[in-house]
C-alpha cells in the first residue's frame, strides 16, 4: 500500500517539479530579473484562481437560474462573454500593477546592490541605507552592515599590523647592514671592531628571532589555529618553578614568592607558563637594579586561583595604562630599544589568558610600581 502511495506522490508532484525546473532554467538563461519572475509567478497564481472563480461562478449563475424557473441561454452567455472581456483586463491591470509593486519593494534592495558594487579596500567605511520601516530589507542592510563593520576592523587591523611588524624589522636589519658594511670597510685588520661588531648583529638577530617568533605566534591566534591543551596541575607548582628559572637572570633584582596557596587548576600548563613569565619578565625589565618583583598564589572567590605579579619598578603612566595590551604599543620609557622590546608580550599573555577566560587587572603608579592581577578559573568550560 505504501508503494502505491509512494508512486501516486510521484506522479502528482511529477509535472509541478518539472515545471518548477523548467521555469527556474529559463529564468536563469535570460537573466531575468526578480522582480519580472515575482510578477510572472503571481500572474499564473492569479490567472489560475480567477478562472476557476470566473467557472464556478458561471456553474453557480446558471443553476440559480434553473431553480427560479428564469433560465436563459442567452443571459448565461452574456456572463460568459463577460467573464471573457474582464478577464483579459484584469490580467494586464495584474501585470502592471504587480510589477510596480514587485519593483517597488525591490528597489532597495537594488540600491543596496549599487552600492555594494563601489566598496573596494579603499572605501570599506561605506554603509548600506535601509528603507527605514524595520522589515526584512532594513533586516539584511543591518547585518550586511555589521558584516562591512568586521572587515573594515579586520583589515585596519591587518594594515597597521602589517606596518607594524615592518617597522620593528627594520631597526634590527638596519642595524645589521650597517655594521657589516663597518666589517667590510674597517673590520679585517681591528679586532675591537669586528668584536663589536659580532656583538650587534648577534644581539639584534636575537631581537628579530623573538619579534618572528611572536609575530607567528598572533598569526596563529588570529587564524585560530593554536588550540589549547588542558591539564590539571597546581598553580602554586608553576609559580614557584617561574621564580627559580627567572632568578638566574634578574641579575641583582631579587625575585621572590608572595602568599603561595596550593592550588589545583585544569589549564594549558605552557601556556600559562608563558603568560606569566611575560609579566614577570616586563617587571625585571622595567624594575632598577636591587629592584624587587613578588609572585603570588592563591585560591580567591572559591573557584578562582588568584596569581599577582608586583614590582616596585618605574611604573605605568595612567594615559597609558589603557593601551598596554595593544599589540606593538610601548609607553615612552619603552621606546628605547632596551632589551628588544616588541610591544607584543603583553598583547600575547591577554591573547592567552582570555582564552582560559581570565579576568587581567593591572594598577601602576609611575616611581613607584606595577601590579598585575589574574583571575584564573580552577576548571575550564567542557567547550574550550
Amino acid at each position: 500500500m505504501k508503494k502505491i502511495f509512494r508512486l501516486l506522490f510521484k506522479i502528482f508532484t511529477f509535472i509541478p517539479r518539472k515545471t518548477s525546473a523548467g521555469a527556474r532554467a529559463f529564468a536563469k538563461k535570460f537573466h531575468m530579473r526578480i522582480s519580472v519572475k515575482a510578477t510572472i509567478i503571481f500572474s499564473v497564481i492569479f490567472s489560475i484562481v480567477f478562472a476557476g472563480a470566473s467557472a464556478l461562478t458561471i456553474i453557480l449563475y446558471s443553476n440559480y437560474l434553473k431553480q427560479t424557473d428564469e433560465y436563459s441561454v442567452h443571459a448565461v452567455r452574456q456572463l460568459i462573454l463577460l467573464t471573457a472581456v474582464v478577464y483579459p483586463i484584469a490580467m494586464a491591470l495584474m501585470l502592471a500593477i504587480g510589477h510596480y509593486v514587485m519593483r517597488w519593494i525591490l528597489l532597495p534592495i537594488k540600491g543596496m546592490a549599487d552600492t555594494a558594487k563601489t566598496i573596494t579596500t579603499e572605501t570599506l567605511n561605506t554603509r548600506l541605507e535601509g528603507r527605514g520601516s524595520g522589515d526584512e530589507v532594513d533586516a539584511l542592510a543591518d547585518i550586511l552592515n555589521q558584516m562591512l563593520d568586521s572587515l573594515q576592523l579586520s583589515y585596519e587591523k591587518q594594515t597597521r599590523f602589517i606596518s607594524d611588524a615592518a617597522h620593528e624589522l627594520r631597526t634590527p636589519i638596519s642595524v645589521v647592514q650597517g655594521y657589516s658594511n663597518l666589517l667590510k670597510r674597517w673590520g679585517k685588520d681591528d679586532k675591537a671592531v669586528i668584536s663589536e661588531a659580532v656583538e650587534a648583529i648577534e644581539s639584534e638577530s636575537a631581537n628579530m628571532k623573538n619579534l618572528v617568533e611572536k609575530l607567528l605566534f598572533l598569526a596563529r591566534t588570529d587564524k585560530k589555529a593554536l588550540t589549547l591543551e588542558p591539564s590539571e596541575f597546581f598553580m602554586n607548582e608553576l609559580v614557584e618553578e617561574i621564580v627559580k628559572e627567572a632568578a638566574v637572570y634578574a641579575e641583582s633584582r631579587k625575585i621572590s614568592t608572595g602568599q603561595m596557596e596550593a592550588v589545583a587548576v585544569t589549564a594549558d600548563r605552557e601556556l600559562i607558563k608563558q603568560a606569566l613569565r611575560i609579566f614577570l619578565d616586563n617587571s625585571i625589565k622595567y624594575t632598577p637594579i636591587s629592584g624587587a618583583a613578588t609572585l603570588s598564589c592563591y585560591r580567591e572567590g572559591g573557584d578562582y586561583c588568584a596569581i599577582v605579579v608586583s614590582d616596585n619598578g618605574i611604573g605605568i603612566s595612567e594615559e597609558d595604562l589603557p593601551h598596554i595590551f595593544e599589540r606593538f604599543f610601548k609607553c615612552d620609557k619603552a621606546r628605547v630599544r632596551d632589551g628588544g622590546s616588541t610591544g607584543l608580550g603583553l598583547s600575547i599573555a591577554k591573547w592567552i589568558l582570555d582564552s582560559h577566560n581570565a579576568e587581567i587587572s593591572v594598577s601602576s603608579s609611575l616611581g613607584i610600581g606595577t601590579t598585575f592581577k589574574v583571575l584564573l578559573p580552577e576548571k575550564m568550560d567542557a567547550e574550550e
